[in-house]
């Protein structure tokens, strides 16, 4: 993670250096009682950032040479309508990042964020990790930055419904389709080339998204490539067994927001996973305002210590348990991607572990073209910064090359 104070110092500075701009996009707000899936709701500027602005804080984060950028940005939240987990109509909102040149523009990424726990962690929040550094990456470099806070994030007053692969397809599709309608409203040219990129649980989003996009039929998005960084495809086998092996700090946190979104989007008997007090505890601890410190601090440090005897001898033993057949059902294996793939991993990643990558590798066929990179004997968080130039350069070439190593 970068590192909290650092950044907040440099953004206080961003802010007194920002300079006022004439916005590319006009304010629009529409009254919607039903919102419709899809459908653009409003849009507002949040906030505008001087290229040198945008030079200064890769300076300070010393990625500068990695990551050159030509453009200051204009940063916009858009709401739109998406399908919740239970198929109800509701509210979501994304950040819109445009660079401060006029178009045509390189094409179109949308960033899919990682794990947060806070509902304020949002994008289109300009939180600084999940908003501010995509859209200064993308967006300054000439990229059209789309964002998606998800469910639960943002306007959103929903819970989150933490590893749910349909409705986390929806909020991402349905925000490139709100803002392709949004261009057209403002007579602005909207670039031919998608990109889907994702750190993490965004990965996930990502592949899921690629997923329903190419299965569908009725999406002509222009998708050319996607770039996966520390994604997990297997839930119910690669995912459950690294958590349980206690080495990652948020191994109980993963576990249990998992099981709390499947009780609650599934009818899940959340006591067949958890038992007292965590079972009781849990619920109540990610309701968007509990940060990431408070959840590890309130959980066990070892998974084990809060799940059921019934669940923790179903994985082991390699038997049949409800929770594992719903990560099934959430996981992204036995699909063949036709738009490029590439995946990227830290080798010392213990969040999401190096073998999930591999399985991603081996969903290629012939109509896909998967590639599998490392970038080192990296960390979970410090991978993401060390891929970032990486996936850059990929899309610039239009993702043909060799996953812009």
């Amino acid at each position: 993670m970068i590192n909290g104070l650092r950044l907040s110092s440099l953004i206080v500075i961003c802010a007194l250096m920002t300079a006022c701009t004439d916005s590319q996009i006009a304010h629009f707000e529409q009254d919607e009682t039903l919102p419709v899936q899809g459908k653009l709701i409003s849009v507002s500027k949040v906030g505008s950032y001087s290229h040198l602005t945008l030079r200064f804080l890769f300076w300070m984060q010393g990625m500068a040479k990695a990551l050159p950028t030509e453009h200051g940005i204009e940063l916009y939240r858009v709401v739109y309508g998406t399908q919740a987990p239970d198929g109800r109509l509701v509210r979501a909102s994304g950040l819109l990042a445009l660079p401060k040149t006029p178009p045509p523009y390189r094409g179109v990424v949308s960033w899919q964020h990682g794990t947060a726990s806070l509902r304020n962690a949002a994008p289109s929040s300009l939180d600084h990790f999940n908003g501010l550094l995509p859209a200064a990456v993308f967006a300054g470099h000439g990229y059209v930055l789309l964002a998606p806070d998800y469910i639960g994030y943002g306007v959103s007053e929903e819970p989150h419904s933490y590893y749910h692969t349909k409705s986390m397809a929806h909020a991402v599709t349905d925000f490139i389709a709100a803002n392709i309608a949004l261009f057209q409203q403002q007579d602005v040219a909207w670039p031919g080339d998608l990109y889907l990129a994702g750190f993490s649980q965004g990965a996930h989003a990502s592949l899921a998204s690629q997923r329903l996009i190419e299965s569908a039929g009725t999406y002509d998005f222009g998708l050319r490539g996607v770039a996966s960084v520390a994604g997990a495809v297997d839930l119910a086998n690669v995912g459950i067994a690294s958590a349980l092996e206690g080495k990652s700090k948020f191994g109980s946190l993963y576990i249990a927001w998992i099981a709390v979104s499947y009780a609650r989007d599934y009818g899940l008997a959340l006591d067949s996973v958890l038992k007292e007090p965590w079972v009781t505890i849990a619920p109540d601890l990610f309701d968007g305002e509990h940060s990431g410190d408070v959840i590890v601090s309130a959980l066990p440090a070892v998974p084990t210590d809060m799940l059921t005897d019934e669940f923790i001898t179903a994985v082991k033993g390699g038997y049949e348990h409800p929770f594992l057949s719903l990560m099934r059902k959430n996981e992204l294996l036995n699909w063949s991607p036709v738009a490029p793939v590439c995946a990227y991993y830290g080798d010392h990643d213990v969040d999401v572990t190096p073998p999930q990558a591999v399985l991603l590798g081996k969903l290629a066929s012939t109509r896909s073209k998967i590639k599998i990179q490392s970038v080192g004997p990296l960390d979970h968080e410090s991978s993401m910064i060390a891929a970032a130039p990486l996936l850059r350069n990929w899309f610039d070439g239009g993702a043909v090359a060799n996953c812009g190593g």
